[in-house]
């Protein structure tokens, strides 16, 4: 059998989209086994931003982003990202003002005052829990930011 290298950000999305399946499908050992996905790297960006699986209790995307984001909250799902590309700064936290209802426990928009920054490079991992305002800002000169993300529930 022939191993194939991969970097380390891929590593870490394959290992977090493994635990994701197994912890949003309330794994257990009565549970039927999950089947085996997979999406190609060129797949994945060409769909950036949208689901590449949904199941209960899971979904995971790929995300690419070539601006500041808005504020979200996410009232019933924590994400797990793992930056692949890029350089930029999460804004966590802080008290939302002026935002908006874009479906049932998803919230978009306004500003979030108080909020703390983290710093983002390739190879992070970071856990935001539900409920936590957050904001992907692109760091000064950087044209992307890309990064994969798990949603759980919590």
């Amino acid at each position: 059998m022939t191993r194939q290298a991969i970097g380390p950000a891929a590593k870490l999305s394959a290992v977090l989209g493994a635990a994701a399946i197994a912890l949003g499908a309330g794994a257990s050992a009565q549970a039927a086994p999950a089947e085996a996905r997979f999406v190609s790297a060129a797949d994945a960006l060409k769909d950036a931003g949208k689901p590449i699986a949904t199941e209960p209790g899971y979904t995971y995307l790929e995300v690419l982003r070539d601006k500041d984001g808005e504020v979200e909250v996410h009232d019933g799902w924590n994400d797990i990202m793992v930056v692949q590309e890029g350089r930029g700064e999460m804004r966590l936290g802080g008290v939302v003002a002026g935002g908006r209802v874009i479906s049932p426990g998803e919230h978009r928009g306004g500003t979030a005052t108080g909020a703390r920054v983290q710093p983002l490079a390739p190879g992070d991992i970071l856990f935001i829990p539900a409920g936590m305002a957050h904001q992907a800002m692109l760091a000064p000169g950087t044209s992307q930011l890309r990064y994969f993300t798990v949603k759980t529930k919590p």
